[in-house]
């Protein structure tokens, strides 16, 4: 059987009955999804940016597994693993105490912000578009400019579906006659909560945005402090494949690499407050030549920010006490 097509994503099979649901660039999937069978349901891992992606997704799923999406799993509340939610009526959506709690605060303001501030945003993005000579950064306002366009098609549509099941604890393992899947948590790291899928007979994770391939994560809404030890109990899994919330799939290796950007990215913020270097300058500090291929370079800057302001804090008050 051929695997579906969408604008939105493309379709990797990592094992039978397990399928990783990969964004394309620009459109409104923004995250990656997992489609799990587990032999008398079908679970969906995150859901997407905008409805009509996550309406592709379901429509993938009921494809490749033939009945209706029974589970889904969302993995952190940021908005674009949590939007497509809507697309699922009647399924179990699954997430810790603390996700659930966020997305009814946060992701409901979001949706309010985005419907009055999206038209004005999309206009400033042409503007900044047609001005922009360096062909990098033109690739990446167009793709910035056609997903906006994209959610800006679903805000008068979009509903907040929060979490209909919450979890606490460390592990809530769902069984089914062809695989176990275990939800595992270990804390906040990428944001105050963040759970993984992981398949122990196929050795296959899907990370969320803890761990993301080939552009830069986002550090300044979690506790990056936190992140490493997360990283090492994950690594400490029998992995072979790892499908990230951002980028490609990937091996256990990713896992390492995503450490190393973590520890590099503090160290270079720690420098810049012990180099007496102001918010301002430190924002304007060069991506590290290691990290130039990554996408995302705004993302890098706001992690520069967000550890520079917390590290000048603490040097702050150990002046004080001294």
């Amino acid at each position: 059987m051929s695997l579906p097509t969408s604008r939105h994503f493309t379709i990797e099979r990592n094992a039978d009955g397990v399928y990783a649901a990969l964004a394309i660039k620009g459109a409104g999937a923004m995250c990656n999804a997992g489609i799990v069978d587990l032999g008398d349901q079908t679970l969906i891992f995150d859901t997407f940016f905008t409805p009509q992606a996550a309406d592709d997704l379901r429509h993938a799923a009921e494809v490749l597994l033939g009945r209706p999406v029974g589970i889904v799993i969302n993995s952190h509340w940021h908005d674009d693993h949590v939007r497509g939610n809507q697309s699922f009526p009647g399924a179990r959506i699954i997430a810790t105490d603390v996700t659930r709690d966020l997305i009814a605060e946060r992701v409901a303001a979001n949706i309010a912000r985005y419907q009055a501030e999206v038209p004005a945003f999309l206009a400033a993005l042409r503007e900044r578009l047609a001005a922009e000579q360096d062909e990098h950064r033109r690739a990446e306002l167009q793709a910035d400019l056609s997903f906006g366009e994209e959610v800006q098609a679903t805000l008068a549509t979009l509903q907040l579906t929060p979490p209909t099941e919450t979890f606490t604890g460390e592990e809530y393992v769902l069984d089914g006659p062809a695989r176990q899947a275990r939800l595992l948590t270990y804390g906040g790291g990428h944001t105050a909560s963040d759970t993984v899928l992981y398949l122990p007979a196929e050795r296959i994770v899907f990370t969320g945005d803890l761990v993301v391939i080939g552009e830069h994560p986002l550090l300044a809404d979690g506790h990056p402090e936190a992140w490493p030890a997360i990283l090492d109990r994950l690594g400490a899994l029998a992995i072979e494949t790892l499908m990230p919330g951002h980028g490609p799939l990937g091996t256990r290796a990713a896992i390492a690499a995503m450490r190393q950007y973590l520890s590099d990215i503090a160290a270079l913020a720690q420098q810049l407050v012990t180099n007496g270097a102001t918010l301002e300058q430190a924002v304007e500090t060069p991506v590290p030549t290691q990290y130039r291929d990554l996408s995302g370079e705004g993302v890098f800057r706001r992690n520069i920010a967000f550890l520079y302001q917390r590290d000048q804090s603490v040097a702050e008050v150990t002046a004080n006490e001294n």
